[in-house]
């Protein structure tokens, strides 16, 4: 909806709120102008065939006869709307966040060959160690770490000779170690993205070929297919839930496989270029990697030379004990990152709890939802108004059907019978008659309930030729006592086309306008 648009000025003029509701694939959908025009205009032709008949269904608004009423006529009922739409939001903020915490939850058990207690506490299955909980494990290494650094501690107090250039390459050669651990731990996730891409692309490419089959097979169909139906010009699907309201004509909204075959390539060429961006970042961590390697290595050999050229034996078991508290140093920290990164998702799965918490809370209020006294009182005076217009109208010859008369919200609050299909048990005048009587209980009460802010029926009713409909002059002159009965005529208007003359003394006192030729026009060019 346009910001400058016609649309939004007619809300604006008429003070009303431009509101989204749940459409049937689930999206959001906004309520627009022209599906609320069907409660207080009735067309010339097809609007006389039933109420609400030329309600738009092209925006694929769920229930929107019922949604329609609900807003104009203030019913609380049309909260439960809103509080779907804010239902689904929560559920995508959900889904969103338990995948990017299934993600994060995959990656670090597969990072610390790891599994999960009852408790959510992580197990590591650590070679050389056994099954342990990751605090127990980091405890067991840390008091390992301090057995060797307390024995490495006796040889160097005993052995005062290490030069300072084999302390700078060892620890030249620890940092090499770490970096080539991070290196080879990138490359590792490099590779399973990698993996994904192309198993990602491979889909693509299977649900590509399936729709150019499909494309070809759609060629050869000589069915004849009707798309839209003759009288409300909706299109027409298979779906037993979007049903045309006139002809019973199903409606669809399916992309075509065209749509499909660019979203596809479109899909592919997206995932083709990360693929390719991972697959240079890969080849660039394996350089890293083998620079890293040839540095390790010709670290090794020095300082092999240098404590079997100079330092013996001792200092041989100085350097294995080096090299076993530096693997174990690394351990420990990768350990505690781990352990820091696993309790970082907490926030993470608060959040979904605090999520699933307000979406259950929402589910609650709309189960729970039940008719306000003011739902009520507004539906009862429609009801009121509706039965007390159909004994003027002399609807039926029984006043205990007319009495008998509901508003039911599963009927989109159009008049039934219990026992009885209201439209087939009366003529197509009768049917007039049920039409008429309701459209002036909405306005009646919209006047009558002036007070109840939150009822936006905008006060305004327009008939386009009742008379064409087989309506005798007794009906006629019924329904022109109703409307002087309606009070306030300040607030409130009718506009009613008709082209009967034989009528035309019953509306004398109310005739704006008379078209007397062919050139008459209701809208006409201004003359300068």
């Amino acid at each position: 909806m346009d910001e400058y648009g016609f649309q939004r000025y007619l809300f604006n003029f008429l003070n009303w709120e431009i509101v989204e509701v749940v459409g049937y694939d689930g999206d959001n959908k906004k309520l627009y102008f022209e599906n609320l025009v069907p409660l207080f205009f009735v067309e010339q032709k097809a609007g006389w065939s039933q109420i609400q008949a030329r309600q738009i269904t092209r925006y694929n608004i769920r229930d929107v006869k019922k949604i329609s009423f609900e807003y104009l006529l203030g019913l609380g009922k049309f909260n439960v709307h809103l509080l779907e739409l804010e239902k689904k939001e929560i559920s995508n903020t959900i889904k969103s966040l338990k995948t990017e915490l299934d993600l994060k939850r995959d990656y670090i058990l597969t990072l610390g060959n790891a599994t999960v207690s009852d408790n959510n506490v992580l197990i590591i299955d650590k070679i050389g160690f056994g099954r342990y909980e990751i605090n127990d494990l980091i405890c067991h290494m840390e008091n390992l770490l301090k057995e060797k650094e307390e024995t490495i501690q006796v040889i160097y107090d005993k052995k005062d000779l290490f030069d300072s250039s084999a302390n700078s390459k060892r620890d030249k050669l620890r940092q090499i170690l770490n970096s080539k651990t991070l290196a080879l731990e990138k490359k590792r996730d490099l590779v399973r993205e990698i993996n994904s891409y192309k198993n990602y692309i491979a889909k693509i490419e299977i649900n590509k070929k399936k729709n150019k089959q499909l494309e070809q097979i759609q060629r050869l169909n000589l069915e004849l297919n009707i798309t839209r139906c003759p009288v409300c010009e909706s299109k027409l699907s298979s779906n037993d839930e979007s049903h045309c309201r006139l002809c019973k004509s199903e409606i669809s909204n399916i992309s075509t496989v065209t749509e499909n075959l660019l979203f596809l390539e479109d899909e592919k060429s997206s995932f083709v270029k990360i693929l390719e961006a991972r697959e240079l970042e890969l080849q660039k961590t394996l350089q890293i990697i083998q620079n890293l390697s040839s540095d390790e290595t010709y670290l090794k050999n020095m300082l092999d030379f240098q404590m079997k050229t100079y330092l013996g034996q001792e200092i041989q078991n100085l350097r294995d004990l080096a090299r076993e508290i530096d693997k174990l140093y690394s351990d420990i920290l990768n350990y505690k990152e781990l352990l820091s990164k696993w309790e970082g998702l907490e926030p993470l799965m608060h959040k979904i709890d605090e999520a699933e918490k307000h979406k259950k809370q929402i589910e609650n209020e709309i189960k729970d939802y039940k008719k306000s006294t003011t739902d009520q009182d507004i539906l009862n005076t429609i009801k009121n108004f509706l039965i007390n217009n159909s004994k003027e109208l002399h609807l039926f010859t029984s006043s205990k059907l007319t009495n008998d008369i509901k508003l039911e919200m599963s009927d989109n609050y159009t008049p039934s019978l219990e026992f009885y299909d209201i439209s087939n048990i009366s003529s197509s005048s009768d049917y007039i008659r049920i039409i008429l009587s309701y459209y002036l209980a909405l306005l009646q009460t919209s006047v009558k309930l002036f007070d109840v802010e939150r009822i936006k029926y905008p006060n305004l009713l327009i008939l386009d030729e009742p008379k064409q409909q087989n309506l005798d002059a007794s009906a006629i002159k019924a329904f022109v006592k109703i409307i002087e009965k309606i009070p306030n005529s300040d607030n409130w208007q009718i506009i009613l086309t008709t082209f009967n003359s034989k009528e035309k003394s019953l509306l004398e006192k109310y005739i704006q306008y008379e078209m007397k030729d062919r050139y008459d026009f209701l809208l006409k060019r201004i003359s300068s």
